[in-house]
């Protein structure tokens, strides 16, 4: 459900999707990824360093746009996919993490409001920026915190549950890096 709505937007005619992206911020990650590609570096007008960039995204967008030598718009479209899924998977997730609390219905309520509320879908899958890897791995990395927190488990698998806690915290952080503090304080829960 929180994918269709991206898969029919990528195969629609180009001037229809392009005003799927409502805002210009996405063409700056654009830009620097097909400059770094063509060995510029990590400039956006070919003479400047960029003045930073969420890591993650740009690995993204680096591999998603070197797929610009076949055709200039196809990079958009995988890009609109991209968010998808991550918008899919992030409903996925979310739900486990809900039912852990609450009842299975009100487990996909929260779900799918979350894939499909206008302000939340345009915010983390529309704009064509780091929000929706942001949001799965968020998602991830509370869900695994929520788990240590919960059990009585041996040292052995307490200490892989908690390394695995710390990837999902620095993919978490390296998706959007202000997320460092959010990072933190549910490190300082577990």
């Amino acid at each position: 459900l929180g994918f269709c709505g991206s898969l029919y937007v990528a195969l629609t005619p180009a001037n229809s999707m392009m005003n799927w992206y409502n805002i210009d911020d996405a063409f700056y990650y654009y830009k620097v990824a097909q400059n770094a590609l063509t060995g510029a570096g990590f400039t956006f007008d070919g003479i400047n360093l960029t003045n930073g960039y969420h890591p993650l995204w740009m690995v993204i967008c680096l591999g998603v746009f070197w797929l610009s030598q076949i055709n200039l718009l196809l990079p958009l479209r995988v890009l609109i996919l991209v968010s998808g899924i991550f918008n899919g998977l992030t409903g996925i997730f979310l739900y486990r993490l809900l039912k852990k609390a609450l009842h299975p219905a009100a487990a996909i309520l929260g779900s799918v409001v979350w894939m499909l509320l206008p302000s939340i879908f345009n915010t983390t899958a529309v704009h064509g920026m780091e929000a929706a890897a942001s949001a799965f791995f968020l998602v991830l990395f509370v869900s695994k915190s929520v788990d240590i927190i919960q059990s009585d488990q041996p040292k052995p698998k307490r200490a892989r549950d908690l390394i695995i806690a710390g990837l999902l915290a620095a993919l978490f952080i390296l998706s959007r890096l202000d997320n460092v503090f959010v990072a933190f304080v549910i490190g300082m829960f577990i």
